[in-house]
């Protein structure tokens, strides 16, 4: 098909065009001759005019379609673009966010290693921009959009593509999951507290009749009211478990251990409270076991999201900078 502005088309209604004219003109300054005239009359004329119309057609036709295909790529690109640029600004939200999370993370982290006996709050960030990319992205037409932008290596291009929608995609796991694996870790380490209070409670309510039981020795009646007078004057609330470790379990255990193995007179309570404050001793040290572990597999989660973010930089460089 020839281009609208080709020389041929131009040269070709040019040339009938002049045609045209000049047999016109030589009828008009000749004398009629019937057989010029009746020729130029019956065929020239109305076939010149046909031929020049159809040129002028085909020449109008074939630059209509041109500009509407043009007008169609021009359309194409400002969507592709649009599509682009807003894939950059949730690309560049979906950093920022990480950026805040992974910190919000290290200080968490932190927080645990100072104190691994107490169940900490972490700070959270929305992640919406993280889930539209990942649920809510037509990852087709972004990819398309995309390989277009960067088409002087398409292979390269769709490469890079997967690359940073894998990395989005391990990061909103990793949010999500790690939003998950906490709420988990506590709402674990409340039971465990939880049990440890009923541990202390079922030890405390016998305490008076301890007391009672031990006045018959009067060296381990003092040692028993000594115990206890420093666990009443040392209170602090009912939240510092190191305060129960440190006051009431741990001593209140060592008597019990200390007498019950001696030659005295068998005292049920006291059986029972070793018992119950044996088990408040090895809870305590699981608790702070398991907040231990959850920092350690925190510090694999910093880890990996933090050489994801750096590796989700790297690769959308090139898009950052031109959108």
């Amino acid at each position: 098909m020839f281009e609208p502005n080709s020389p041929y088309i131009k040269m070709s209604i040019s040339y009938f065009l002049f045609l045209h004219i000049k047999i016109i003109q030589d009828i008009t300054k000749k004398e009629p001759s019937h057989s010029l005239y009746d020729f130029a009359k019956d065929f020239f004329i109305p076939i010149s005019i046909a031929v020049m119309a159809a040129c002028i057609a085909y020449y109008i036709f074939i630059r209509e379609t041109k500009r509407d295909k043009q007008n169609e790529l021009n359309s194409r690109l400002t969507e592709q673009k649009d599509k682009l640029t807003y894939f950059t600004i949730l690309i560049k939200r979906t950093l920022k966010i990480s950026e805040i999370q992974k910190n919000f993370l290290k200080d968490y982290i932190r927080k645990i290693g100072a104190d691994d006996i107490n169940f900490h709050m972490i700070n959270y960030v929305p992640i919406d921009d993280l889930r539209r990319i990942v649920e809510n992205t037509n990852l087709e037409a972004y990819m398309l959009a995309y390989s277009n932008k960067f088409s002087f290596d398409r292979k390269a291009a769709i490469e890079q593509y997967q690359k940073i929608s894998s990395n989005v995609d391990f990061l909103f796991s990793a949010f999500k999951g790690l939003m998950d694996q906490i709420r988990k870790a506590q709402d674990n380490d409340q039971e465990r507290k939880i049990t440890y209070k009923e541990l202390f409670y079922s030890g405390y309510d016998i305490l008076g009749e301890i007391e009672f039981k031990l006045r018959i020795n009067k060296r381990w009646h003092d040692i028993f009211i000594g115990i206890r007078n420093n666990y009443f004057n040392s209170y602090v609330n009912d939240y510092d478990l190191n305060f129960f470790q440190n006051f009431y379990f741990v001593p209140f255990y060592k008597f019990c251990a200390d007498y019950n193995s001696s030659n005295m007179p068998l005292i049920e309570e006291l059986v029972n409270l070793e018992v119950t404050t044996s088990k408040g001793i090895h809870l305590f040290k699981h608790i702070k076991a398991e907040n231990r572990r959850l920092k350690r597999d925190l510090i694999e989660n910093f880890r990996r999201i933090a050489e994801s973010i750096i590796d989700l930089k790297k690769i959308s460089k090139p898009l950052l900078v031109d959108f």
